[in-house]
C-alpha cells in the first residue's frame, strides 16, 4: 500500500511541476505581436471572405436556394391563378338594354377577395369600404357561396343583402 502512495504522489507532483513550467514558458516567451489573438470584426471577416471568393451574410437574413425560390414563385403563380378562377365575373348587357353582372363566390373566399370580385364586375368602387361595411354589420362570416346576378348597379346595401342571405 505504501508503495502505491509514493507512485501516486510522484505522478501528482509531476503534473503540478509541468503546469508551473508551462506557465513560466508563456510568461517568459510571449507571442510575437505582444497581444492575445482577437476575433476579427464583421468588416475584417467580410474582407477575408471576399478575398477567398465567399460571401458573408448576417444570420438574421434568410437565404434561399434556387429550387426554393422557384418553388415559391410557382406557388405564388398557382395561388394567383386560383384567385382569378375563383372570382369569376361576367358583365354585359341584355337584349332589353339592362347591364347584368354575374359574380361567382367560391368556397374559401374571404371578404377581401369577394370585394375584389365586385370591383372587377364594376358593382362597387371601393373594396375596402365594402369590407368595412360587412364588418360593421357583423356579416363578414355570413357570405354565401354561389353565383349571384345583379342587374344595373345596385347599392352596396343591396349587394350585401344579396350575398349574405340564404
Amino acid at each position: 500500500m505504501l508503495r502505491d502512495r509514493r507512485s501516486l504522489f510522484g505522478l501528482g507532483a509531476g503534473i503540478i511541476i509541468g503546469a508551473i513550467l508551462l506557465q513560466l514558458t508563456y510568461a517568459v516567451f510571449p507571442k510575437e505581436d505582444g497581444q492575445a489573438e482577437e476575433e476579427p470584426t464583421a468588416e475584417q471577416l467580410q474582407i477575408l471572405a471576399d478575398g477567398l471568393g465567399y460571401a458573408v451574410y448576417p444570420k438574421s437574413e434568410k437565404r434561399y436556394t434556387e429550387p426554393e425560390v422557384e418553388e415559391r414563385i410557382a406557388k405564388a403563380l398557382r395561388d394567383e391563378e386560383s384567385k382569378r378562377q375563383a372570382a369569376e365575373v361576367w358583365s354585359g348587357e341584355t337584349s332589353t338594354g339592362y347591364e347584368v353582372s354575374l359574380v361567382v363566390i367560391e368556397p374559401g373566399m374571404n371578404p377581401q377577395e369577394v370585394a375584389e370580385a365586385l370591383v372587377l364586375a364594376g358593382l362597387i368602387e371601393d373594396g375596402g369600404a365594402f369590407v368595412e361595411e360587412l364588418r360593421k354589420r357583423r356579416l363578414a362570416g355570413r357570405i354565401q357561396i354561389g353565383s349571384f346576378t345583379f342587374v344595373g348597379k345596385p347599392e352596396m346595401s343591396e349587394i350585401i343583402k344579396t350575398i349574405t342571405s340564404s
